[in-house]
């Protein structure tokens, strides 16, 4: 579910055009022709990156909110079975 609300996210952003006009983008920046490639390519690892830390930031508060939610179980059914 998250890899897929991801990739919905990364159709939104519009981060595949910008991949797709890199090269342009990288010569207009004065990049020499036989360097865009690679520019391209960091772009691309940068990117990996960037969505394996936002994807380990995600799940770590997702464990976070279902601790205090299991927390918040217990609480709850301590309370009904001490007053039921």
């Amino acid at each position: 579910m998250l890899v897929s609300v991801l990739a919905v996210c990364q159709q939104l952003s519009g981060i595949n055009m910008v991949f797709y006009y890199s090269d342009n983008v990288f010569k207009s920046a004065g990049i020499p022709v036989e360097y865009t490639q690679y520019a391209t390519l960091g772009m691309g690892i940068i990117n990996v990156i960037m969505t394996i830390i936002s994807v380990s930031y995600i799940e770590g508060g997702r464990k976070v909110t279902i601790a205090i939610k299991i927390q918040h179980d217990i609480d709850g059914s301590r309370y009904t079975r001490q007053y039921v």
